[in-house]
C-alpha cells in the first residue's frame, strides 16, 4: 500500500440495473474518512456547496466524518484520485458507474494503479487462505465450504464486527431500492433515513478496510501459518483489475439473436416434454395434490410439471406467478431406481442418504434415468436460462455476470453460464456479431498442460511432460501412441501414429480421445477408475473400469513426474480431515484447507488463471486504452477459463485477431519459463459463437467466416446466418461470393 495516504470509503446509490442500463447514472455519492482526510471533505463540501450532507452523530467514531453529494462529484473522486486510498465494497460496480457516466472506460489504467480498492476481493482472498469461503463468523465460515461468495457488505460487517445489517438491506421497503425517487430532488430535501443509508454504507466499507488491514490474526488450524493481514493479499491488485476488467466484459456484452433462442426454447421444451414422460412411466411423480381441483386432474405440460391440465391450478394464464397445483416427485421411488441402477451402491448425500442429483442420475448407466437426468437439466434451463435469453433478445444484447475469483483460481459466471455453455446444439448459436462484425475465439493449446508441466519441474526437477511441450509434440498423441500399444498391442512410431490420425483411422482417432481423459484428469489425482469412468462422460468419452483402470496404470508409468506428484500430495493431505495450504507460484495467493485433490488442481488450474487474468487486463487495454493498437475499437464479450471471446470489424479481422495473440503470448515467460517455447494459440473467425468454427484465409490474406467457408456453404442461404448481417455483408466477402459460386 502506498504509504502516508489517508484511507476513504465511498460508495454511490443508483437507480436499479437493468438489461438496458448496466450502470445507472449515480443519484448520489457518500464519503467517509478520518482525521487525515479532512482536506478531502472540505473539497468535495466546497464543489458540492448546498448539495451536500454532512453527518456527524449518526453512528460515527470520534475521528469519522461522512459526506453524502450528488453522484456527478464522482469525477472529483476520480481527479482526486492521487490524494488518497479510494475504498469500495465491489470496485468493479462504482468503477462502471462512473466510467459509463462520468469519465469514459479509457481510465482503466487509474482503476488499477493500487489507489482504488475492494473489500470483496480482500475478504475472498481471505476466506480462500483461511480454507473457508463461508459467511458471518469465523467458526461459521468453517462449517460453510461450499458458500464461495462474494461477499455482501452485510456479510463482512457480521463477520467482522458482529452487526447486523441483514434488516436494512432486506428490507422491500428500504430505500436501497428506492433511490430512483430521489433524482432531481436537492439532497438538503432528502429524508434522513435515504441519507443515513448511503453514509453508512461509505463508513462500513471504510471500517471493513481497516479492519481487514490491521486486526487478521484469524488462522484455521493446521491451515497456514498466524501473519499479518498483508500476507494474506499479495494477490490483491491481480484479482482487483480482473474484477474490472470482467465488469468491462459484462457491460460489452454480445448480440442476441430473437430466432434462435426461438429454436433454443423449443429444443430444450422437447426434452423437458420427454423427461414429464419418462417420470410418469418410472413411476417416481405423484399426480394427486392439485389444490384446484383436489386430485382430479393429471400431470400438466412442460416447462412447468406442477401444472394441472384440468384445471391449470384456478391460475390467471396471464399472470406470471408460482403454480398453485403441483406434480410432486416421489423421492423413495426414484431413490429405488438409482439403488438397483448402482446394484445397491449408489452415490450418497451429505447426509448419507441415496443422492438423486443430476450427475448421479446422467451416470447411473439406465437408460431411463439417463434421459430424465437430461430433462431435469431442460427443465432447470426453461426456469431460469431460456427466461433470461428471450429477455436478452428482446433487449439484443446478453451480459453475464462474472464471479472474479473462486477457490482454484479461476473465475465463474452466471445469468447465463457463459463459461460452462449448454451443449445442445443452439445455445452458442443464440450469440451473434453484429453486422460488418465477426466473433473471433482464441484460447491456449493445452495451457493447464504447460502449468502442470511448470509445477512438477519447479517441484521435482523432471517432467515427462515438459519434455514433450518443449518438443513441439502433440501431448495427446504421443500419450494416444502408448494407449494404442496398450490396448491393441501396436507398437508403432510416432510419425506413423500421427500418419494414421490424419487420414483419421477410427482405432487412432479413439486412442486419442482415450488418452485426453487421464492428461486431464490424473494430474487432479482422479486416480480411481469408477471416478475416471465419471470424468470421462463429462468429456463425452465412455470408458469401462478395466479401460480406465489401464489409463491411470498408463499414465502412472509413462510420466515419469506422475509419481512424485501424486506421493508428494497425498503426503501433505492423507484424507479430506487434513487439511493444508498452499501457496500459489508466481502470485503468491495462498489456498488454505486443500484436500490432496483440490491442491492438485489449485496448483496448475490456479497458475494457468493468474496467467491468463494478466492477460485479459493486456487484451482490455489494447481495446479500450491503446489507441495505436490494432485491436482498438473491438471487445471481448466473453472469458472462459483459457479461452477469449472477441467482437471487432470483420474487414481488418486479419490484422487484428493476430495482434491479439500476440499480446496472449507476451508474458508466458513469466509463468511458465522453462516450457513455454511451444506455446501456442488457436483463433477461429465466424459469425456465430461456434464450437465447430475454424479459421479459414484467403488468398489475400484476409478471414472468412467460417459460415462462409467451403465445408459451410449453407450460410448464405440465410439459414445459418442472421438476415440483419447479411444485408450488411462486408464487400470483400461478397466479391468472394460472386467469384465462387
Amino acid at each position: 500500500m502506498t504509504p502516508n495516504l489517508p484511507i476513504v470509503g465511498f460508495d454511490y446509490e443508483t437507480p436499479l440495473i437493468t438489461e438496458v442500463v448496466p450502470h445507472p447514472h449515480p443519484v448520489c455519492l457518500s464519503l467517509c474518512g478520518g482525521a487525515d482526510s479532512l482536506h478531502i471533505r472540505d473539497a468535495f463540501k466546497a464543489a458540492a456547496g448546498t448539495e451536500c450532507w454532512e453527518s456527524e452523530k449518526v453512528d460515527l467514531q470520534a475521528d469519522e466524518w461522512a459526506i453524502v453529494v450528488r453522484g456527478e462529484l464522482g469525477k472529483l473522486l476520480f481527479e482526486m484520485r492521487q490524494d488518497a486510498i479510494w475504498v469500495a465494497h465491489n470496485l468493479c460496480y462504482e468503477y462502471g458507474v462512473t466510467c459509463e457516466n462520468l469519465v469514459g472506460w479509457e481510465t482503466l489504467p487509474d482503476w488499477v494503479s493500487g489507489n482504488f480498492r475492494d473489500t470483496m476481493v480482500r475478504e475472498q482472498l481471505w476466506a480462500i487462505a483461511h480454507g473457508c469461503m463461508g459467511k458471518f463468523t469465523f467458526e461459521h465460515r468453517l462449517r460453510r465450504k461450499d458458500f464461495i461468495g462474494p461477499y455482501s457488505l452485510a456479510d463482512i460487517v457480521q463477520a467482522r464486527f458482529n452487526v447486523d445489517l441483514s434488516a436494512d438491506k432486506k428490507d422491500p421497503t428500504s430505500w436501497r431500492l428506492r433511490y430512483h425517487e430521489l433524482v432531481g430532488v436537492s439532497i438538503p430535501r432528502w429524508p434522513i433515513k435515504a441519507l443515513a443509508y448511503s453514509a453508512m454504507d461509505s463508513v462500513w466499507t471504510r471500517r471493513a478496510f481497516l479492519n481487514q488491514q490491521n486486526s487478521d490474526t484469524l488462522t484455521q488450524q493446521g491451515s497456514i501459518v498466524q501473519d499479518d493481514a498483508t500476507h494474506l493479499i499479495w494477490d490483491e491488485l491481480r484479482q482487483t483489475s480482473a474484477a474490472l476488467c470482467l465488469e468491462v466484459i459484462r457491460s460489452s456484452g454480445c448480440s442476441v439473436d430473437a430466432e434462435r433462442v426461438e429454436l433454443y426454447a423449443g429444443e430444450i421444451r422437447e426434452v423437458a416434454a420427454q423427461a414429464a414422460i419418462i417420470a410418469q412411466e418410472g413411476g417416481w411423480v405423484k399426480t394427486t395434490g392439485c389444490r384446484g381441483c383436489q386430485g382430479k386432474g393429471r400431470v400438466g405440460d412442460v416447462p412447468n410439471l406442477r401444472d394441472c391440465e384440468m384445471c391449470d391450478g384456478g391460475r390467471d394464464p396471464n399472470v406470471r406467478e408460482k403454480p398453485k397445483s403441483w406434480s410432486n416427485t416421489d423421492t423413495g421411488v426414484l431413490k429405488t431406481w438409482v439403488d438397483l441402477a448402482y446394484n445397491g451402491d449408489p452415490p450418497k448425500t451429505a447426509k448419507g442418504g441415496v443422492s438423486t442429483s443430476t450427475d448421479t442420475l446422467k451416470y447411473s448407466g439406465h437408460p431411463l434415468l439417463v434421459e430424465y437426468a437430461k430433462g431435469k437439466a431442460a427443465t432447470a434451463a426453461l426456469t431460469r436460462q431460456v427466461p433470461l435469453l428471450e429477455r436478452a433478445a428482446r433487449v439484443g444484447k446478453v451480459r453475464p455476470w462474472f464471479i472474479f475469483l473462486v477457490r482454484s483460481g479461476r473465475t465463474a459466471c452466471r445469468s447465463p453460464n457463459m463459461q460452462n455453455p449448454d451443449s445442445r446444439g443452439y445455445f452458442r448459436s443464440c450469440f451473434t456479431a453484429n453486422p460488418g462484425n465477426v466473433v473471433v475465439s482464441i484460447d491456449y493449446s493445452t495451457l493447464e498442460m504447460f502449468s502442470w508441466a511448470q509445477n512438477c519441474l519447479e517441484l521435482y526437477g523432471v517432467s515427462t511432460m515438459a519434455e514433450w511441450l518443449n518438443a513441439g509434440l502433440d501431448v495427446h498423441s504421443v500419450f494416444g501412441r502408448h494407449v494404442l500399444q496398450t490396448f491393441y498391442s501396436e507398437d508403432i512410431t510416432l510419425e506413423e501414429y500421427m500418419v494414421r490420425l490424419k487420414a483419421k483411422e477410427e482405432r487412432v482417432v479413439k486412442c486419442r480421445k482415450f488418452a485426453k481423459v487421464p492428461i486431464f484428469g490424473c494430474p487432479g489425482m482422479l486416480q480411481k477408475p469408477t471416478t475416471l469412468v465419471d470424468y470421462a462422460l463429462g468429456m463425452g468419452v465412455e470408458l469401462s473400469l478395466y479401460e480406465a483402470e489401464q489409463l491411470i496404470r498408463l499414465w502412472n508409468e509413462v510420466l515419469l513426474e506422475s509419481r512424485e506428484w501424486l506421493d508428494d500430495l497425498k503426503s501433505r493431505a492423507p484424507g479430506w480431515d487434513t487439511p493444508w495450504s498452499m501457496r500459489q507460484p508466481v502470485s503468491n495467493r495462498i489456498r488454505g484447507g486443500c484436500s490432496s485433490s483440490s491442491g492438485a488442481n489449485s496448483y496448475f488450474q490456479g497458475r494457468a488463471a493468474d496467467f491468463c487474468k494478466e492477460v485479459m487486463y493486456k487484451l482490455i487495454h489494447a481495446c479500450l486504452v491503446d489507441k495505436s493498437s490494432p485491436l482498438f475499437g473491438c471487445s471481448i464479450w466473453n472469458f472462459v477459463h483459457d479461452e477469449f471471446m472477441f467482437e471487432g470489424p470483420a474487414d481488418t479481422a486479419h490484422i487484428w485477431v493476430p495482434a491479439a495473440q500476440e499480446i496472449m503470448l507476451s508474458c508466458t515467460n513469466r509463468y511458465f519459463p522453462d516450457v513455454d517455447k511451444h506455446m501456442r494459440t488457436e483463433a477461429t473467425v465466424s459469425v456465430r459463437w461456434d464450437k465447430s468454427a475454424d479459421l479459414h484465409v484467403l488468398p489475400d490474406g484476409k478471414y472468412l467466416p467460417w459460415e462462409f467457408s467451403d465445408r459451410q456453404r449453407g450460410g448464405p442461404s440465410g439459414e445459418t446466418l442472421p438476415m440483419n448481417w447479411l444485408t450488411s455483408c462486408p464487400e470483400y466477402i461478397i466479391e468472394y461470393l460472386k467469384e465462387t459460386t
